[in-house]
């Protein structure tokens, strides 16, 4: 504001009668001041009460739209401090006044206020009513409308129906590049690159400069290095407009991709620093300098950070922030960025809550929860709405065991602020902080508002939380489920299911009954089936409207039937460990006796063409068409080779040995649907209905997720145990993928086009010799030289993924002696790609040789030993740590060589850790589980090999890296023992233990019969293992503060530095004090646990214990020893 402006304002304020005409009112000619100035004022204020309030009418669509715009204004602004609550207000405060008003909203802002506000499922129905003509649009408007609903069905992960949503758009213009600028964006989503990449490149050279980021982030996925090229030469030639930042940004991407050295990238970026901002830069160069362990590198880009701090203007407080968050869980050290802590330091306050957050996270790392916890609540009590707030005060909480303040803290949340924000918050914070109150609040609210994005968040997190089973049963019970609605069925399903994990989970503790399990399932399937009876009766005496129910009650009765009819059906694979593994025994004992056998699973499209009468029914509907053209993007079942096709699918089915159909839970999913596709009902209608009618002797009856489900149970890998080498049907190479997880064979693998729904996603898997290079060719057109492909040998494992054909497949495979097993999707999971939504993820990384069951199921009997050790030579572990696999197939394959000062070694729970903090106090750029620029500290390293189970960046393993000195730490037993029971049910931990353990001790540590003895045995054995090492020092994590001195001054390093000591960051070994660990109370171990453990193993420890200066922990601790 000028001087001028200044100076006619103060006249304005000491004469208003004199103020300028303004836009709110203009004066009169001649006009007086009000006499009474506050009344005028007053009666201004109640005339604006009057019309903003709720049910008074905005005259006008001009005003009206104004309204709604005002209203977006605010959502965004309550959004963007982190008060949804808030937001949301306003939007029911809206539209209560367009209600009691009786005119319609601006449907496109009331739209675009609902994805703003997370309403994703309200912003569908809007489109659905747009679409349907029950709300007045223009076309225009009904295209913004469905752009936003395709926003809503990312949200909610629908990725298909966004893509549907788009394709069906008729849109021109800025409609179009909206359009398209979300569809390349879905396309990433599905993995679809390949289209994505063209849609994006034609966006970018019409000037679109988002694309770019979009086409990065393709390379960056496919490390697609002439698609990189492609784009970069097309730039300079075609787009004029190509800027050098652009140019430098993808040249930099290229480095990064080719896994340059890191002084050639990092020479490259510094060279180019004009052409980035400071974002950008910062986040690459510190990538590679993090990478490296270059702490040079590091401090240089520390100082930039610096400078560009003091600068004036400076605002984006963000990029500090982020990079000192960086630099500390990195370095566990503060020196480097302390110029950086103190700059910020000075803000107290920042502007932005976000970033206020984000400082208080970093504030976390460096100084600990415990001493800013004040600062914490401070925030929290200026923020109360803001659930990322209450997050971080509650993440600070429970890492420090408060257990009483967190929940006291979730409860007041919960009962103060609007149920879906407090729902979100706690999502967020995860399920280690619920409680069981915690868990009744969030099933109530999913039940209650069938979101199912939501109700998916919250039931696969139920089986972690740490609560009995007894207590989720009753949380269950007394959820307000109406009783003629299908959740209470479905909670019935939760509920089994959850005992079943608890179970299994208790297993790896304590030996567990094996009858618990059949017990647990026979209990639930009875609740199940009366849930579902009185759900059909409820549904026949009240007859309601929803066709999606009375279809719903027809299909759970046709299934009731069918499990009826056969002996001993196992339709609960997916929530019962008993039933699953029953199916794992039948399948490994055909494998041991070398029967023929074909296991297939009908699903909704093959139901389609079970019974001729339904085919022709489904084939004048369009279900049939309709389905082929998902499966082969054409109608190929026709004329005299189609009728050929479907003959063979159906004798297929009849001689199956085993089915699979649809279960109760996946019924249930369908009935809960709120958009359900008649074809898929159809086909679901028409599987049962066939399977009524097929001859139930002699065959055995299972899910049709049974693939999946022994995935989820952990069956997979016990099967292959008894399958060294197979054969397999896919659009992937599993061959490789195989191997390197599970140390399978491959002795005949045949690929085939993908399914049409996804072909474009596997485009890089899809080549096959007898596709001649012709991609056009679908599975059908193969079909005839795939059948004479199949060549097993006697009791061999296919491994069959074909979809429909697939069925035809399995039945050549039993006919010519082997075995089919039906996987489908399952090959899509185990490559990286998750092509079904109803597929979960296993609950925990366990391996079932790491439970105590009273008696082993058979296929838990297999001696694996000699398999576990694998050819001579160099060890290259599996990605589960389980087996060998030998040598690397080339030496172009083998990591450079590379030397480092120290390694610190020592066993898993035992505080490695804190051994790098410490050596970080002298100087030493230790890395904990990465390498720094003097060495790593990681209990992986005590072994050689060339594959660790929890793989570390740039290939870092020990047989690569040549070190100088070596420290072999060890940790108290008595605190150690009970950390390490629990470190024996994570599967990859177990497993690599468990085979170098073998190797080089002759001892298999899954003989031990119970927790504790197996968690000496890992000790004692991998201790044995370390000190064959020769270290340089033993020091026990007790005396370290004590002990390490010598070895620094050994070393080279500088003396502790008492102002750079107290940079460093976590210097409290004994780490495994809290109350959980991996979602588990740590056992409390009593003198008679001690005296139990086996006899060879007490004698190992006691000299162990003597040999490093701790008490045996069955005998009275000994006086501490001043000396020492």
């Amino acid at each position: 504001m000028n001087l001028f402006s200044k100076f006619l304002n103060g006249i304005q304020k000491q004469h208003p009668e004199n103020r300028s005409p303004t836009r709110r009112g203009k004066a009169k000619p001649g006009a007086k001041p009000h006499p009474d100035p506050e009344k005028a004022g007053a009666r201004r204020a109640d005339r604006k009460r009057e019309r903003t309030k709720p049910g008074k009418a905005i005259q006008g669509p001009k005003a009206r739209l104004k309204e709604a715009r005002k209203v977006l204004r605010k959502v965004k602004k309550h959004e963007a401090a982190g008060e949804r609550g808030k937001a949301r207000h306003c939007v029911s405060r809206y539209e209560k006044t367009c209600a009691e008003a009786q005119y319609a909203p601006d449907w496109v802002t009331l739209a675009r206020i609902k994805q703003i506000t997370h309403r994703f499922t309200q912003v569908l129905d809007i489109e659905s009513d747009a679409l349907a003509g029950k709300i007045e649009v223009s076309d225009a408007d009904r295209s913004e409308i469905s752009l936003l609903a395709a926003d809503a069905c990312v949200s909610l992960n629908l990725y298909g129906d966004a893509l549907e949503k788009l394709d069906a758009l008729d849109a021109e213009g800025d409609t179009a590049a909206k359009r398209d600028a979300r569809r390349m964006r879905v396309l990433v989503q599905l993995g679809e690159f390949e289209p994505a990449a063209a849609l994006a490149s034609d966006r970018y050279f019409a000037g679109d400069r988002n694309a770019l980021g979009v086409l990065t982030k393709i390379v960056k996925t496919t490390k697609d290095i002439a698609l990189l090229d492609e784009v970069l030469n097309t730039a300079k030639t075609r787009h004029h407009g190509f800027d050098r930042k652009e140019e430098v940004a993808l040249q930099a991407t290229r480095l990064l991709i080719e896994n340059r050295d890191f002084d050639e990238v990092s020479g490259f970026l510094w060279a180019n620093e004009a052409d980035f901002d400071l974002e950008t830069f910062v986040k690459l160069t510190g990538q590679v300098a993090f990478r490296s362990g270059d702490t040079n590198a590091i401090q240089r880009l520390a100082d930039k950070v610096c400078a560009a701090m003091d600068a004036p203007g400076f605002d984006q407080f963000e990029v500090p922030i982020r990079f000192t968050a960086q630099c500390v869980q990195t370095l566990h050290n503060a020196t480097v960025v302390r110029p950086i802590l103190n700059r910020l330091e000075e803000l107290d306050v920042f502007p932005r809550p976000h970033l206020e957050l984000q400082w208080l996270r970093t504030k976390g790392i460096i100084h600990g929860q415990d001493k800013i916890i004040a600062d914490i609540e401070r925030f929290v009590a200026d923020n109360p709405e803001n659930p990322s707030a209450r997050v971080l005060y509650w993440s600070a909480l429970y890492d420090l065991d408060r257990t009483e303040a967190l929940e006291t803290s979730k409860r007041d949340f919960r009962e103060t602020v609007p149920q879906g924000s407090a729902c979100e918050a706690l999502i967020e914070a995860g399920w280690k902080t619920w409680s069981a109150d915690d868990l009744r609040f969030l099933l109530q609210y999913a039940v209650d508002h069938p979101d199912g994005k939501l109700q998916v968040r919250v039931l696969n997190s139920v089986y972690r939380v740490p609560i009995s089973h007894d207590e989720l049963a009753a949380i269950i019970e007394d959820l307000h489920v109406p009783a003629s609605r299908i959740q209470r069925a479905w909670m019935v399903h939760l509920r089994l299911k959850a005992e079943n994990v608890d179970l299994l989970k208790r297993s790896t503790l304590e030996t567990t009954r094996f009858e618990e399990f059949a017990n647990a399932r026979a209990g639930g399937a009875a609740l199940l089936k009366q849930t579902l009876a009185d759900y059909i009766s409820t549904n026949a005496a009240e007859r309601p409207q929803d066709p999606v129910s009375a279809w719903g009650s027809e299909q759970l009765e046709s299934l009731l039937r069918i499990e009826d009819r056969f002996d001993a059906p196992l339709l609960s694979t997916s929530e019962s460990f008993s039933e699953a593994t029953a199916l794992a025994n039948y399948i490994v004992d055909r494998i041991e006796r070398k029967i023929p056998t074909s296991l297939l699973r009908i699903g909704d499209g093959e139901g389609h063409f079970m019974r001729e009468e339904d085919a022709r029914a489904a084939m004048e509907a369009g279900d049939a068409l309709s389905i082929q053209r998902t499966w082969w993007g054409k109608v190929g079942l026709e004329g005299e080779r189609g009728a050929r096709i479907v003959s063979e699918f159906r004798s297929s089915v009849a001689s199956a040995d085993v089915l699979g159909t649809l279960p109760y839970w996946r019924l249930m999913a369908q009935i809960m649907k709120t958009h359900q596709g008649a074809t898929t009902r159809n086909g679901i209608s028409r599987a049962l209905r066939a399977f009524e009618h097929l001859d139930p002797t002699d065959r055995l009856v299972t899910s049709a997720h049974f693939h999946q489900d022994l995935d989820a149970w952990h069956l997979w890998p016990e099967v292959f145990s008894w399958a060294r080498e197979i054969s397999w049907i896919s659009c992937h190479d599993l061959g490789e993928a195989l191997n390197a997880e599970h140390a399978v064979k491959t002795r005949n693998g045949i690929r085939i086009p993908a399914e049409s729904a996804h072909s474009s996603k596997f485009s890089s898997d899809a080549g096959d010799a007898l596709a001649q290079g012709d991609e056009e060719l679908t599975l059908l057109d193969m079909h005839e030289d795939i059948c004479a492909r199949i060549d097993p040998r006697p009791g061999e494992v296919w491994l069959i993924a074909a979809g429909f054909l697939g069925k035809i497949y399995c039945d050549l495979v039993k006919s010519r002696g082997g075995i089919g097993i039906d996987i489908g999707s399952l090959a899509d999971y185990w490559m990286g790609h998750k092509t079904r939504i109803y597929i979960s993820d296993p609950a925990d990384d366990m391996v079932l040789k790491s439970c105590f069951f009273d008696r082993d199921p058979y296929i838990l009997t297999k001696d694996q030993r000699q398999d576990i050790l694998g050819p001579p030579g160099l060890v290259n572990s599996t990605a589960t740590g389980r087996y060998n696999i030998g040598n690397i197939s080339s030496a172009a394959d083998m990591p450079q060589p590379s030397r480092k000062k120290l390694a610190v070694i020592g066993h898993p729970r035992c505080a490695s850790g804190y051994m790098s903090r410490l050596a970080m106090r002298y100087g030493l750029e230790v890395g904990h589980e990465h390498y720094g620029r003097d060495g790593i500290s990681s209990w992986m390293f005590t072994v050689e090999d060339l594959n660790p189970p929890y793989p570390l960046r740039d290939r870092v393993t020990p047989v690569n890296t040549t070190f100088e000195y070596t420290l072999l730490h060890v940790r108290n037993p008595a605190e150690a023992v009970p950390s390490v029971m629990l470190e024996n049910a994570i599967g990859r931990s177990f497993s690599f233990r468990r085979q170098h353990i073998l190797r080089e001790c002759g001892v298999d540590i899954a003989t031990y019969r119970t927790a504790i003895d197996r968690a000496v045995a890992s000790i004692v054995y991998w201790t044995e293992i370390g000190l064959r090492r020769t270290p340089d020092w033993i020091i026990p994590v007790e005396r370290a503060e004590e002990l390490f001195p010598d070895v620094a001054r050994a070393i080279g390093a500088q003396a502790e530095d008492t102002d750079r000591a107290g940079d460093v960051l976590g210097t409290n070994f004994n780490s495994s004090e809290k109350k959980h660990k991996h979602g588990a109370k740590k056992p409390v171990l009593s003198v008679s646990d001690w005296l139990g453990i086996d006899a060879g193993l007490r004698e190992i420890l006691e000299a162990q214990c003597g040999r490093f200066g701790y008490d045996l922990p069955w005998m009275p601790a000994a006086p501490a020893d001043p000396k020492r």
